[in-house]
């Protein structure tokens, strides 16, 4: 499969759910593994790049690792695991620009009744 346009955010969504969803079984319970700990651990909220960091511990195969990262960290969230306040921070990774990124957070009972 080729990539699509970088312009497109939609079809590079859907590109990335298609990686999440291609032969990447093990990598993407490891992504979720790791999504699943930083969120028990990370009081102060996680971001993808602390969720890539946590995979290069255990993920030897980094292709389209960044698509997957996103993908099951949109998953995690509609499925109501983790969420959001809109917060961000710069990215540190060289190759990551400084762009910003989003902070997650685990979703506790109590934000579920509210």
């Amino acid at each position: 499969m080729q990539q699509p346009d970088l312009f497109s955010g939609d079809e590079l969504r859907d590109f990335g759910m298609q990686a999440a969803e291609r032969d990447r079984t093990l990598i993407c319970q490891a992504v979720d593994t790791a999504i699943r700990i930083l969120a028990q651990t990370r009081l102060l909220g996680f971001t993808a790049e602390d969720v890539r960091l946590r995979l290069r511990q255990d993920v030897r195969d980094l292709d389209d690792v960044s698509k997957v990262i996103g993908a099951r960290i949109r998953a995690n969230a509609v499925a109501g695991l983790i969420h959001t306040r809109g917060e961000t921070v710069k990215a540190t990774r060289p190759d990551a620009h400084a762009r910003r990124m989003l902070t997650w957070y685990r979703t506790s009972t109590l934000e579920e009744i509210a």
